[in-house]
Parts: C-alpha cells; sequence; structure tokens
C-alpha cells in the first residue's frame, strides 16, 4: 500500500539552516501544520505516514552506511534542505 509522509520533523545534517534556526541537531515541524494536513489527508481518505527525514547539502554523502544509521533514528525518507519549510 503507498502512503503519502508527512514530515513532522527533519534531522539537521547540513549547514544551511544554522544560518536562520537556531542550533539544533533536530527541526520540528510546526504542529498547526502537521494536523491542518492530516485533517485533509483524512478527509480525502489518502494513506499517510508520519515521518521524519533527515536533510543534506551534499547527496554524496548519503553512504549506506549512513542511510542504516538514519532509518534506525526513525528516518523514513532523505530530503536536501528539506528543513527550510519546517518551522
Amino acid at each position: 500500500m503507498e502512503h503519502l509522509l508527512v514530515s513532522v520533523s527533519a534531522l539537521r545534517d547540513e549547514g544551511f539552516s544554522y544560518h536562520y534556526l537556531p542550533p539544533s541537531r533536530e527541526v520540528a515541524a510546526s504542529p498547526e501544520g502537521i494536523e491542518a494536513i492530516r485533517r485533509v489527508l483524512e478527509k480525502h481518505q489518502c494513506a499517510y505516514l508520519l515521518s521524519k527525514t533527515w536533510t543534506t547539502d551534499a547527496i554524496f554523502r548519503e553512504t549506506p552506511d549512513k542511510v542504516k544509521l538514519r532509518k534506525s533514528e526513525g528516518c523514513y525518507v532523505w530530503r536536501w534542505r528539506q528543513q527550510q519549510f519546517l518551522r
């Protein structure tokens, strides 16, 4: 079964977001935004998963070992600079 992924947080493995967000390993999405997305998806009976992502600004650093580590940390997906859309 296919699902949409709704990002609830991002592990920060890049440097870009540190220019406009306080330093932290993880940044969370707005709870109000997540709830609004959930309501729309449920109204339209769309299957979804709440997902943690990880971000990077250099795809070549995403080695098989790093992918395994991020999966063990609960990440479903990698996203280049995704954290800029959170908070």
